[in-house]
């Protein structure tokens, strides 16, 4: 993965993964209609990202991350302060409803790999 590329990803992700406390699963692959972000004041989803006051709107969505961008997901996950990508979802949406370049991780707490 080119360089411009990873940043793209990393700068999207480490906007909007997180989750604080909560265990959400991840399904066995993304579902078809994508999870999107949405400032925590107008969703009912579970929060993302503790300073951006962002929230997945169906964190279930997400499927497990592949293989060759876990360590991209690990990354971006860590640079905001959780252990690791535990979900991934290729279409993933922003606050505004575009697709997020690279898709979108959902991360968890725990212990770092």
């Amino acid at each position: 993965m080119s360089i411009k590329v990873m940043m793209s990803v990393v700068g999207c992700v480490a906007f909007l993964s997180m989750s604080g406390c909560a265990s959400v699963a991840v399904g066995n692959a993304p579902d078809k209609t994508p999870p999107k972000l949405m400032k925590s004041e107008n969703a009912r989803g579970l929060l993302q990202g503790k300073s951006a006051g962002v929230l997945w709107d169906k964190p279930s969505a997400f499927g497990p991350v592949p293989a060759n961008l876990q360590t991209v997901g690990n990354t971006a996950c860590q640079a905001i302060g959780f252990a690791k990508a535990s979900g991934y979802h290729p279409s993933a949406l922003g606050v505004e409803g575009k697709a997020l370049a690279g898709g979108g991780f959902f991360c968890s707490a725990g212990a770092k790999q």
